[in-house]
């Protein structure tokens, strides 16, 4: 998946895939209590709905807090339409998380 390739790669365009740069999943408790917070617009192709949740995201600042970057995604490029899915760019503090609200 993007986490290996990203380890594994050598790609100087590969994102750092460490815990504090790279995450693929959120936490249960995130997920439980924020969840419809990252449900974002995709391809129908990937979802009749035109929606899917996308916990996979880059962090592009460490250490949290309200204005740190997040890209979240969802990687297709094996499925339906053979793209990476970018559903947010923004801020932390316009996803409700644990720690920021």
């Amino acid at each position: 998946g993007f986490w290996s390739w990203c380890a594994n790669s050598g790609d100087p365009h590969a994102w750092p895939a460490t815990k504090k740069k790279l995450a693929m999943n959120e936490s249960d408790t995130a997920m439980q209590t924020f969840g419809d917070d990252r449900r974002f617009k995709v391809d129908p192709r990937v979802d009749p709905s035109g929606e899917i949740v996308m916990e996979a995201h880059c962090k592009i600042a460490e250490g949290g807090g309200s204005l740190a970057p997040r890209v979240y995604f969802y990687d297709d490029t094996k499925g339906a339409t053979g793209l990476v899915h970018v559903g947010f760019i923004g801020p932390h503090r316009y996803l409700r998380n644990a720690s920021t609200n």
